[in-house]
């Protein structure tokens, strides 16, 4: 891995009180613009902290722009986002739930929810991105959401396992993925779809992953395939949700008999309950390919990293359908070897704290998750 002048700093993070308290103490220090996306921003200690932190940095002459999904934030929104706007805190709703209580509190006209139905995407598409970038100068990319699960303080011994990285350099790509968002995004005062347009052109990043249109998504799958095709020394993966395509099972597989040591690292508990069905239906087959699958114990593993060789990358993106097909999602890719030294180190302490999986046989796990494939092929 050779080092890149892109970035001019790149700092991991594996604990969430250390992310939380370093964006918090930028956003104090924040002089011209937040842009802070989140697919959960949560009604707790966590999501307090934030809003009371992006509403000062409002107050002195910030623009901040919070944008959050309507189904992942769903609680905050129904039970707090207006509150929020009466403290004058600008945000905006990536496809939201129309719920009757929202009807109720925005006294909605009826031309106006057919609008909304019409420019929204589909229910099941939606905004997993975890990212923060100040000042266009400093940004955050990774796997934590504005939750107290992701903080030891508050969580202690139930604290998830998460990775993230903070960037400073070119952020220009970063800036073009949340904009084109932001304008497909709902005005929660107005409850108003804006136009939509396109991200300005020419700007891209070999190190910035955003698949906000279907030619970024194929484009990044088709990537991650070559490079595993190329691997030749090690495939290191961490997800939080695995099920993988044919493909990509295929690529693994050829992988390990080329002689590559390909590893999946998944949380034996998840905090979605079938996942883990899910991920057994895989089992078998990974491990007739040579594939080596470790469960991690400690608590919920919900990182999502890849390292191939000397290349790695850090983000929101899972070796699931939803973050291949159809959900927003962005990662960075690594650039320093200081970085790639610290996400190893990372991935074998991980391991430690991990069973390995040695025999997969048909059982109900593996039953349910192939049920759970077939009949709700789209939400996994």
């Amino acid at each position: 891995m050779s080092e890149s002048p892109h970035w001019q700093e790149e700092v991991l993070f594996f604990k969430g009180d250390d992310y939380y308290e370093d964006v918090l103490n930028q956003i104090d220090q924040a002089q011209s613009s937040i842009d802070l996306e989140s697919y959960i921003f949560a009604d707790d200690e966590i999501g307090k902290t934030f809003e009371n932190a992006l509403l000062r940095a409002q107050k002195r002459g910030v623009k901040v722009r919070l944008m959050v999904d309507g189904f992942g934030s769903i609680e905050w929104i129904n039970t707090h986002s207006t509150e929020v706007l009466k403290r004058g805190l600008h945000f905006r709703i990536y496809n939201p739930i129309l719920l009757f209580r929202q009807f109720m509190m925005h006294d909605f006209k009826i031309n106006s929810i057919l609008n909304i139905s019409k420019s929204s995407p589909s229910f099941n598409k939606r905004n997993h991105r975890k990212s923060c970038t100040i000042d266009n100068k400093v940004a955050w990319v990774g796997s934590m959401n504005i939750s107290r699960v992701h903080s030891g303080k508050v969580s202690q011994e139930h604290c998830w396992r998460d990775t993230a990285v903070r960037i400073r350099g070119d952020l220009s790509a970063l800036k073009a993925g949340f904009d084109y968002i932001w304008d497909r995004s709902s005005d929660p005062e107005k409850f108003k779809v804006w136009k939509p347009r396109m991200p300005e052109q020419g700007v891209s990043s070999p190190y910035v992953r955003s698949n906000y249109t279907a030619h970024l998504r194929k484009q990044g799958f088709q990537e991650l395939l070559l490079r595993l095709g190329q691997a030749k020394q090690r495939i290191f993966l961490t997800t939080a949700y695995m099920a993988p395509s044919s493909k990509f099972v295929r690529a693994l597989s050829e992988a390990a008999g080329r002689g590559v040591d390909v590893r999946v690292v998944l949380p034996q508990q998840s905090d979605v309950i079938f996942m883990p069905w899910v991920a057994h239906a895989f089992y078998k087959e990974l491990l007739e390919g040579g594939i080596k699958i470790f469960e991690y114990l400690p608590c919920i593993l919900h990182a999502k990293t890849v390292i191939i060789d000397d290349w790695a990358k850090v983000g929101s993106t899972n070796l699931n359908g939803r973050s291949l097909r159809q959900d927003l999602e962005v990662d960075i890719t690594l650039r320093t070897s200081k970085s790639l030294d610290a996400l190893l180190e990372q991935f074998n302490e991980d391991l430690s704290k991990s069973e390995k999986i040695k025999i997969a046989e048909d059982n109900l796990k593996s039953f349910a998750g192939r049920l759970i494939l077939r009949t709700f092929k789209d939400w996994v």
